[in-house]
């Protein structure tokens, strides 16, 4: 695999060749003025930053970073061991074949190993969803409003940390938007070809990410029915296709994927269902990544907490009001508005349903279902900052006295777009982490305060850490595992490692590895993660599906009576 080094020299080239070939036509020629030439400008801009986000989480180091990655790593060596994908193996990562035959695919044309088109080939992929989403969105806003939501969309955290781990969400969501793209264009959507393209591609969003489908499928649902109900509305699919994909969606998850998704659906459905008459008011039961999202929770105090809290309230305002307004046009909406307003619908709906509804944004398998949402909803935040300047505008005319320094004033409004711009830096500047990083608070950016968090003596900054980082000597440790340890053995580790390493790197079944709690020490191998010898502490499964700290305390009488078969200085195995 080439070095760290190579790909950042790689992705600056990439950069470079993007950007030039994005304005070579404006340095060529004096058409600058011309309709379409701030479309390329944007578009230029957009992929640039869009590269520029995911590549920068995704290169700072040579190994897989995140949870679900390694699983998804480890579900794409079985195929990539045998040759074969195996449709009864009862694991929902299994059922997505954007993670298992997808790259084994890419792996045999390109020759290039699974780490690197992990890291790599499909979030360089995946950075196209932003060009797609900026070509739909300008079907109902001008210029500078699609590239003022394009950024709201890559802004939050999730885009570019979030999704750099979730191999199988980001092909689903390329699948999904060229969907959406060609529903929401009819000149391409009422061909033979067209009709073909969405089949395929429905069908492609099925095999590529379950809960995705779900939405997708909820969507179309939507739309159509309310179609039926007000003339606000207008179907982005006709009953026929809408059956069609619900077909496609249960005879894969049904009869080829050995119903682990349909399962899933299930515990979902119940989860809520139970969440709601026991922990309705509970915020816990709503996962950190909404909370954060809403101001709720944060690990900061003072005046920048209060900022920043305030940011994320206006940001969510604009959000809402964007939608009144975008409803509140009523007959006077196209054919391609009625068309978007039951995807607004469906996102603010998500929205809603992550925060009133307990466990529900956790049970689907998409703690970032804001991030999913805001696929939906983008395009109401540059609307929501013109309505909000729009109604500033007219308090003067409301004053007395003010009339003729008014008509002043009024030369200078920007529609919306300062005040939506000023905004939007203030949330990509706290979200990002970069206010904490500048004033030395608690970290919490693990792209900016990398170092500050594997340093820190804060708990949560080192779970943090150690939860998305793999550190080279947990690398070298499973791969030695995976060398020589028999694979009869049972191995006891924590929860991270059991599901992150072990998994990948050494190649382990999931069902080899023991957490502590249920683990038989003495006839077991026991793998300590340099989390564990660091720190002293480990993750462990509790109570509604969360974790807990573990102590590594709590077996110490334990290990002093196994042999240290291999240490590298942080990681080791205990015999």
């Amino acid at each position: 695999m080439a070095s760290y080094y190579t790909y950042r020299a790689l992705s600056l080239v990439i950069f470079f060749l993007i950007s030039l070939a994005g304005f070579l036509p404006f340095l060529l020629t004096s058409s600058l003025r011309k309709r379409g030439a701030l479309d390329l400008v944007f578009l230029s801009v957009i992929i640039s930053i869009s590269l520029s986000l995911l590549l920068s989480a995704t290169l700072l180091s040579e190994n897989l970073n995140g949870f679900d990655i390694h699983q998804e790593f480890s579900t794409f060596l079985g195929v990539a061991g045998t040759g074969f994908w195996h449709p009864e193996i009862n694991f929902l990562y299994n059922s997505a074949l954007s993670v298992t035959i997808l790259p084994w695919i890419i792996t045999n044309v390109t020759g290039l190993d699974g780490i690197t088109i992990f890291k790599v080939v499909l979030p360089v992929s995946y950075s196209i969803v932003p060009v797609i989403l900026y070509i739909i969105y300008r079907k109902v806003l001008g210029p500078q409003a699609t590239f003022l939501s394009v950024l709201l969309f890559m802004s939050y955290p999730t885009f570019y940390v979030g999704m750099i781990q979730l191999g199988r969400q980001e092909v689903g969501e390329v699948l999904l938007v060229v969907l959406l793209w060609i529903l929401l264009s009819p000149a391409i959507s009422q061909r033979r070809s067209g009709s073909l393209a969405i089949v395929l591609l429905a069908f492609g969003v099925v095999i590529a990410h379950y809960s995705l489908a779900y939405i997708c499928l909820a969507v179309l649902g939507f739309s159509f029915i309310c179609s039926k109900i007000s003339r606000r509305f207008m179907p982005l699919g006709t009953s026929g296709m809408i059956v069609v994909f619900m077909l496609i969606a249960l005879s894969w998850y049904l009869f080829a994927a050995a119903g682990s998704a349909l399962v899933s659906l299930i515990k979902t459905i119940s989860s809520i269902s139970q969440g709601v008459l026991t922990d309705f008011l509970n915020p816990a039961a709503r996962p950190d990544v909404v909370l954060q999202a809403l101001g709720i929770q944060s690990v900061h105090v003072g005046l920048l907490n209060d900022a920043n809290r305030v940011t994320q309230w206006v940001a969510q305002l604009f959000l809402i009001l964007g939608f009144l307004v975008f409803l509140r046009k009523g007959k006077r909406m196209n054919f391609t508005e009625k068309q978007v307003l039951p995807l607004m619908t469906v996102g603010m709906a998500l929205i809603a349903s992550a925060t009133v509804l307990p466990f529900f944004a956790g049970s689907l398998q998409i703690s970032r279902l804001y991030h999913i949402a805001l696929l939906f909803v983008a395009p109401c935040f540059p609307i929501g900052a013109q309505g909000f300047e729009s109604a500033i505008w007219r308090i003067p005319s409301l004053l007395h006295g003010l009339n003729s320094g008014l008509g002043r004033v009024r030369l200078f409004r920007s529609q919306g777009a300062f005040s939506a711009a000023t905004l939007l830096f203030l949330y990509f500047m706290f979200t990002s982490g970069w206010v904490w990083a500048m004033s030395m608070q608690a970290p919490t950016s693990l792209i900016l305060d990398r170092a500050r968090m594997a340093t820190s003596t804060d708990l949560s900054s080192q779970i943090a850490y150690y939860s998305y980082y793999t550190v080279p000597q947990d690398v070298a440790s499973a791969r030695w595992v995976r060398n020589f340890v028999p694979r009869q053995f049972s191995i006891c580790a924590d929860w991270t490692s059991k599901y992150q390493t072990l998994q990948s790197y050494g190649q382990l079944n999931a069902q080899n590895i023991m957490l502590p709690s249920e683990c038989n020490f003495s006839d077991s191998f026991f793998y300590l993660s340099a989390q564990n010898t660091l720190t002293g502490i480990g993750l462990q499964p509790s109570r509604l599906a969360t974790l807990s700290v573990w102590s590594v305390s709590s077996i110490s009488t334990i290990l002093v009576t196994k042999n240290v078969i291999y240490t590298d200085g942080s990681s080791e195995v205990d015999s």
